[in-house]
């Protein structure tokens, strides 16, 4: 692996106790972006909004809008990247799972890890290096969202 996809992978990784956070927060604001109303258009003005198949109504605009804006965007990214993340740490062996949760998830210093587990510091780096190449085969078809989702 080279560099750039080591620093990916490990934001990811860094990324994955505050995404939940994350995404909720963009759902709120996602959510709020579409105005309120007492109910829906049709019942409201008695008939179809829309004046031809082709045409969109107040409301589907505003989806529209909220799906095309960057904070829709991002929460997309954000979502995507999260199941996959979770998706894999289902599938860690245990002492996998207890190094992400070491490293990544409490961010102990190295030594200290090593010291837990009882690995030497040659089997700390082939855990990380096994842990790092799982995760890009499973993120490195996400790279055009990836920006948005580790921020």
């Amino acid at each position: 692996m080279n560099q750039r996809q080591v620093r990916i992978c490990e934001e990811a990784l860094y990324s994955i106790k505050y995404l939940p956070g994350q995404i909720e927060a963009l759902r709120i604001e996602v959510d709020s972006m579409l105005p309120q109303t007492p109910g829906s258009i049709l019942k409201m003005t008695g008939r179809v909004v829309a004046k031809s198949p082709f045409d969109t109504s107040e409301t589907e605009d505003w989806g529209i809008k909220r799906v095309i804006s960057r904070e829709g965007q991002e929460l997309a990214a954000k979502q995507e990247l999260n199941t996959v993340l979770r998706q894999w740490a289902s599938e860690l062996t245990e002492e996998d799972s207890r190094f992400v949760r070491l490293v990544y998830g409490k961010e102990w210093p190295r030594h200290t890890v090593i010291r837990e587990l009882g690995i030497t510091p040659r089997q700390y780096y082939r855990i990380r290096e096994r842990i790092l190449q799982q995760v890009w085969w499973r993120i490195k078809h996400l790279m055009h969202i990836m920006d948005m989702a580790v921020v």
